[in-house]
């Protein structure tokens, strides 16, 4: 059986001092995947993909299904052969298509998608890569300090496409899916409100991914805090000592105790237990034995031990060109005078020219409305525009950004401050070379 652990805690890396090969230990940069290469018909994966980003990165309704009209238009345009585009390559196609098409929803997409991109580093220019999940019989995740969005949107699409490798495998995979800490997944403060019309792909694959060969481990630290999908769908529980009683109350009416038990639950020693399940007639108390799996690895011991499969990996790997995204490197040490060279005359350095904002058709009719109106208030220029107070603000701050705008405090007829917007001279001409 194969293992994929989703490690949070850097625990799964004292495995190195067990397995001498068939393991590998990956973080969010290391990976060797592109998430866009599709399982199955790319039609169902594509929806359910950009579904999964939308809900990750709050983007519209009207938004993902056109994320999944243009990567289906660039597996049109492929020729036999060819591999499917890396994450970076798709930011750059929405960045261009946005500018391009005058599409500011795309716009949108192409900053979600870069946010996500700064977080998974190399990984974003795989366009294709060997299967670690079937090379290697653990696989471990390391996602110590992953943002939650970003942590949970990786998990759904792991989840994703093991459900549907195993229904293209016609179900015949043997693996155990382990989460160290199933509450980043299943917890009640995560679950979405009736009536949304969208179930999370952890809820899927607890209900659905049995069938395929694949079990689910999951561990978890508050009990009463997780979703009830988890709890109505495990075919086996071990109880350990709850501090909290209210803990202790649910573990014992799931594993089918009195709730005098709750007593005993709190007060269960280090190693000691009770465990239920499938065709059990009653719990059973345990004792589990302590498994010493060593000293923990730092990370230049890792990466020593990784290095020859990295390496192996990297030659069956196809990349996007890594090119640096143009960062201008600042020294704040010298903008706040604490360095030799700031107390010294300042010499000239060249700036690379930045390249020109891109302005789309909404940021024009806001120019315009300023223009036209320059003593309403911000809230008036949004009811002249029939714009909501988001896609008003939205637009408005990034004005700002590029120094279109800037804002003054005018007293009202009332007497109170209000904002005004007014327009800057890069604003003005950029009205009328468009004209």
């Amino acid at each position: 059986m194969k293992i994929t652990f989703q490690d949070h805690k850097g625990e799964g890396r004292r495995l190195l001092n067990h397995f001498s090969s068939s393991i590998v230990v990956l973080r969010p940069d290391q990976e060797f995947w592109n998430m866009l290469e599709p399982i199955g018909p790319s039609e169902i994966y594509y929806s359910a993909w950009a579904n999964e980003f939308a809900r990750a990165f709050n983007l519209r309704a009207e938004t993902w299904p056109e994320l999944v009209e243009i990567l289906k238009r660039i597996e049109c345009g492929m020729k036999p052969g060819d591999p499917y585009p890396s994450l970076k390559d798709f930011e750059k196609i929405l960045w261009h298509l946005a500018e391009y098409d005058n599409r500011s929803k795309l716009e949108t997409a192409a900053r979600a998608l870069a946010a996500l991109n700064a977080v998974l580093g190399r990984t974003v220019h795989v366009r294709k890569a060997p299967d670690v999940e079937t090379e290697y019989g653990v696989v471990i995740y390391e996602c110590q300090g992953l943002p939650p969005r970003i942590d949970g949107f990786l998990a759904a699409i792991r989840l994703l496409r093991i459900q549907l490798q195993s229904t293209v495998a016609g179900n015949q995979s043997q693996r155990c899916y382990l989460l160290d800490e199933a509450g980043n997944l299943f917890s009640k403060e995560l679950s979405q409100a009736a009536g949304s019309g969208y179930i999370s792909a952890a809820k899927r694959a607890i209900t659905q991914i049995r069938k395929t060969g694949t079990g689910i481990l999951a561990g978890v630290q508050v009990i009463s805090e997780t979703d009830d999908c988890l709890k109505a769908n495990v075919a086996s529980i071990v109880c350990l000592h709850c501090t909290n009683p209210k803990d202790a109350r649910e573990a014992a009416h799931l594993l089918l105790l009195p709730e005098t038990a709750a007593v005993e639950i709190q007060n269960l020693p280090v190693g000691v237990g009770f465990a239920r399940s499938e065709g059990f007639t009653r719990p059973v108390k345990i004792q589990i034995p302590t498994f010493d799996l060593g000293p923990c690895p730092n990370d230049g011991e890792v990466a020593r031990r990784m290095a020859p499969e990295f390496a192996r990996l990297e030659q069956q790997t196809i990349r996007s060109p890594m090119k640096p995204d143009g960062i201008q490197p600042l020294s704040y040490m010298d903008i706040l005078g604490e360095t030799e060279s700031s107390s010294a005359p300042a010499t000239e350095v060249p700036v690379a020219e930045s390249e020109p904002p891109k302005i789309f058709a909404e940021h024009r009719a806001l120019l315009r409305e300023i223009e036209e109106n320059p003593q309403a208030s911000v809230t008036e220029h949004y009811h002249h525009l029939r714009w909501s107070a988001g896609r008003g603000n939205r637009v408005k701050e990034q004005l700002l950004e590029m120094d279109l705008i800037g804002t003054k405090r005018q007293k009202s007829s009332s007497g109170r401050p209000r904002e005004i917007l007014i327009l800057t001279d890069i604003g003005r001409r950029q009205i009328h070379e468009n004209a």
